[in-house]
């Protein structure tokens, strides 16, 4: 995931393939290794489509990129961190803003702005590195 600059497009892009590749990991651990975390109980809602049990291949350059996004998210505020993410996960515009109680548009608005703080944070990095 090396880009010589960022954009707000291809963060976005990221973010989702990110969410994707979260939603899909296996939700319990290999037999003979015990976890102290508690095993997730999905909503309804969350489930839905996946009775049958699909889960597609998820191969270690997913996992390394999921890994890296789930890094970048440290640049920024949780509060903007939390929007991103509920929206790389295809949560619909009505049901994130009756979330932070307010209209569509102004959720789409600070979405654009936390998107673009992200992607400048990104490419301030990449400066400095460079430098």
């Amino acid at each position: 995931m090396t880009h010589p600059v960022w954009d707000t497009d291809a963060v976005a892009l990221c973010l989702r393939r990110a969410a994707r590749t979260a939603e899909y990991m296996p939700d319990h651990s290999p037999r003979g290794c015990k976890c102290s975390w508690p095993n997730i109980i999905r909503q309804p809602w969350e489930v839905m489509g996946k009775e049958n049990g699909y889960r597609p291949t998820i191969n270690d350059s997913l996992i390394e990129e999921m890994l890296e996004v789930n890094r970048w998210m440290q640049l920024i505020e949780v509060e903007q961190r939390h929007l991103l993410w509920i929206r790389a996960k295809r949560y619909r515009w009505d049901e994130i803003a009756k979330q932070y109680g307010c209209c569509e548009r102004t959720i789409q608005q600070r979405w654009k702005r936390d998107l673009q703080a992200l992607t400048d944070r990104l490419n301030m990095q990449k400066a400095d590195r460079l430098s």
